[in-house]
């Protein structure tokens, strides 16, 4: 492991220009750790652009790197390095083959453990989150944290472990969240700006969302869908759905275009939803999972439930 890191570590080094993105729909890991890892790669005084498709949430602009974000690579970007943050494959990376025609050298930091190993150079680790791992490279690399790094990674590791609630909890994420608190950010402030501004129309569309929620296989399957107006966060309302009593497995299938849904699941464990999702081409975690497919409504609903049921079935 040192020596990845310090592999990396030169790989910067020798680069002027590093680009930085994260997957598709980013999370508070990948958002976390991309901003941590810019802040930490402008002591080395690299020019950093980072890539969110799309608008940057809202909800995390407490982490939000200030300086030179982009939705698309442009040619002229003229980039030496690209580093991929929390994907498990180059498919969760908007416009990866621009990136790889027009860029040398691709860095592939995950810790989803079905990573294709995409990168030239790979370090693929069985973290908690990826906000784990920026900090392991920072501290092998004698790179110095402040208190805004330390944010950005403790928001990675605190919503990739489901505020240390989910199976992938252990007792390195939990030193680290600890330490990373040493640098004395203000905590409840900061998570109270991400999980606490809700508009009312979010609230009422969740709503909406968790009443059309049906159970299948005597409860142990709990799913909904979401239309493409609703403007509450899908990850939320299959959060929401997983707390019910004797679910296995809580699904939505949010439409994200006409005829194209994101389907995230989730598993209090038993259940792993990552082999779930790579059936059907996604991937994730054992606890958390998602994919997008496309087809007629009814048609991904059946074929994602009935291969649920086939799982539960055969576990």
């Amino acid at each position: 492991m040192v020596y990845q890191t310090e592999e990396i570590y030169h790989t910067f080094t020798k680069a002027s220009r590093i680009g930085i993105v994260g997957h598709m729909n980013p999370d508070g890991d990948a958002l976390g750790s991309m901003s941590a890892l810019a802040f930490l790669l402008e002591q080395i005084n690299k020019t950093i652009i980072l890539y969110v498709p799309n608008e940057y949430p809202y909800n995390y602009n407490i982490l939000r790197f200030g300086k030179n974000i982009k939705t698309t690579f442009e040619e002229e970007d003229a980039l030496d390095v690209l580093v991929a943050l929390d994907c498990g494959n180059e498919k969760r990376v908007d416009g990866y083959q621009k990136f790889r025609q027009a860029v040398p050298c691709v860095v592939n930091i995950d810790h989803h453990s079905d990573n294709n190993m995409f990168g030239d150079i790979n370090w693929i680790g069985t973290y908690s989150s990826v906000g784990e791992m920026i900090y392991i490279f920072a501290e092998q690399n004698n790179l110095s944290l402040t208190k805004d790094i330390a944010a950005c990674l403790y928001v990675s590791v605190y919503t990739d472990t489901g505020g240390f609630r989910f199976p992938n909890t252990n007792s390195h994420s939990l030193i680290t969240a600890g330490k990373l608190m040493e640098y004395d950010f203000n905590m409840p402030e900061t998570l109270a700006a991400i999980f606490e501004r809700k508009s009312l129309e979010e609230l009422r569309d969740l709503g909406t969302t968790l009443a059309s929620a049906e159970v299948d296989l005597d409860g142990a399957i709990i799913w909904t869908v979401q239309p493409l107006a609703a403007s509450a966060l899908s990850y939320e309302a299959v959060d929401f759905l997983k707390t019910v009593e004797n679910v296995q497995v809580a699904l939505i299938f949010k439409e994200v275009e006409e005829k194209k849904y994101k389907v995230s699941l989730r598993s209090k464990g038993h259940v792993d939803v990552s082999s779930i999702a790579a059936h059907f081409g996604g991937g994730g975690h054992k606890g958390a999972a998602g994919v997008v497919m496309t087809g007629d409504a009814t048609d991904v609903q059946h074929q994602v439930l009935d291969y649920i049921k086939e799982v539960i079935n055969r576990s």
